[in-house]
Order: structure tokens, then C-alpha cells, then sequence
């Protein structure tokens, strides 16, 4: 079951962005719950007491309430949240570059169309490796210390090389240690987004708290370093899964 918020000011686009994501949820057979937020103070307060998955967020809410890049602020930096996924909307697309901070999943143009939710919709679900028609999560089966150990991918943080030891850490802050290639778990994994950003590093996009030149921050404020090889290549594909 995702839940989902919709925050415009715009009673419309409010209704028309909440029935094409139940147009979606239907063909791809998952459960949402979706709150409608007219405001960002209406959002922010019950953010603090209610977790969502994914928020559709208008960056030009009126200038007298909290805008989308203020309640972004707010939810990344005060409530410390950087689980949610935002999908910003607008009429213009000149704020796409300044929003990076705020660790956007996608930047929808106004007007909205149906398939413009279909598409963010299938983002989500690669995001948080979510099967159609199953609320089954795709999982990883690695063996450690003799136990036959399977994690969701979804929690999967990043996996880190020391020649053919693989140590994997969890988004709950757990580390485990077990034997393959890294080059293997890319090939293995590349499809539900994850990156290999180093001959030792494969992480997990959903889980990149902060984009440099030069490394990533994960969940846990740890920074794992882009090679130097890889650097103009990974930098255009994260803008590349932006834009999708």
C-alpha cells in the first residue's frame, strides 16, 4: 500500500492528479491511499505526524502559504524526512536545477496529462522495487556467516568491494559481509536502480541523499566516491533519471 499526498492549491489539478494516479494504481494492480493538501502549512503538519511514500508537490503554491520549494526545505531539513519521494509540479521548467538539494524523483510541466502520472507512477514503483499486480518487494539472497540472509532491495543502501568480500549496507543501519563481484551484483541489480559509481561502489539511487562532482552522499550520511573515469558519465545519467 503506498500513500500518497497531492499538494496544489489548485482544487483541479488536485482532483485530476488524484484520479490518474488511481487510474494507475489500478492497471498496475497496487493499493495507495491518497490525502489532498490545498496548501503547504496543511501538508507540513500532518507530515510530522503521517509518513507518505510520495508527495505531488506544486513549486508555485500561492506566494501567502508556504511555496513547494519552502515545504521541500522544510520536510528534507526540519523534519529530517528523506524517505519520501517528491514529484515537483509547475508551469515552468526553469526550476529544474535548482531543486537537486531537495532530492526530486521527477519534475511534471503543467498541464498534467494521464500519462504524465502513469509514468511518474512506474518510476515510483521501479524506486521503491515494487511489482505490478504484487505488493511483493523484489529482494536480494546473499549468504553471511553460514545464514541464508534475503533483504528487500528497497532497503538496500549500497554495496561496497574488498577484493571478493561484498560488505552490504542496510537502510536501517545494519552491515552484512558476504562473497561475490561486485561487477556481478551491477549487472544483476542495474535494472531496479542501482549504480555502479566505482569499481568498489554499487549503490542504490533511491537511497542518495546529496549529487557532488565528485561522490555521493547516502542514507546515513555516508559518501561514497564516484570514480574519477566515471564522473561526466554518472552525472549525465542522474540527470537523465531525473527528467524521466
Amino acid at each position: 500500500m503506498l500513500r500518497i499526498a497531492v499538494c496544489d492549491d489548485e482544487n483541479v489539478i488536485c482532483s485530476q492528479v488524484e484520479r490518474y494516479l488511481n487510474d494507475s494504481a489500478e492497471k498496475f494492480g497496487i493499493g495507495i491511499e491518497t490525502d489532498v493538501f490545498y496548501s503547504g502549512e496543511a501538508f507540513i503538519d500532518l507530515a510530522k505526524k503521517n509518513f507518505y511514500d510520495v508527495v505531488f508537490l506544486d513549486l508555485n503554491l500561492d506566494v501567502s502559504k508556504s511555496d513547494g520549494m519552502n515545504v521541500s526545505r522544510i520536510l528534507r531539513e526540519e523534519l529530517k524526512n528523506e524517505n519520501t519521494h517528491i514529484v515537483y509540479i509547475s508551469g515552468y521548467s526553469d526550476y529544474a536545477y535548482k531543486l537537486f538539494d531537495f532530492d526530486p524523483l521527477m519534475f511534471l510541466k503543467k498541464p498534467i496529462f494521464k500519462e504524465d502520472i502513469e509514468k511518474a507512477f512506474a518510476k515510483i514503483m521501479k524506486k521503491m522495487n515494487i511489482r505490478a499486480e504484487s505488493s511483493d518487494a523484489v529482494a536480494y539472497e546473499f549468504k553471511s556467516d553460514g545464514e541464508v540472509i534475503k533483504k528487500e532491495l528497497k532497503d538496500i543502501v549500497y554495496f561496497e568491494s574488498n577484493n571478493r568480500k561484498l560488505k552490504i549496507f542496510t537502510s536501517d543501519g545494519e552491515f552484512f559481509y558476504c562473497y561475490g563481484k561486485i561487477k556481478d551484483i551491477y549487472e544483476q541489480l542495474k535494472e531496479y536502480g542501482f549504480i555502479m559509481v566505482h569499481n568498489s561502489f554499487v549503490i542504490n539511487y533511491a537511497h542518495i541523499l546529496n549529487f557532488h562532482y565528485d561522490h555521493v552522499v547516502m542514507k546515513g550520511n555516508i559518501t561514497v566516491p564516484i570514480s574519477q573515469p566515471k564522473r561526466k558519465e554518472i552525472r549525465t545519467l542522474f540527470i537523465e533519471l531525473f527528467k524521466k
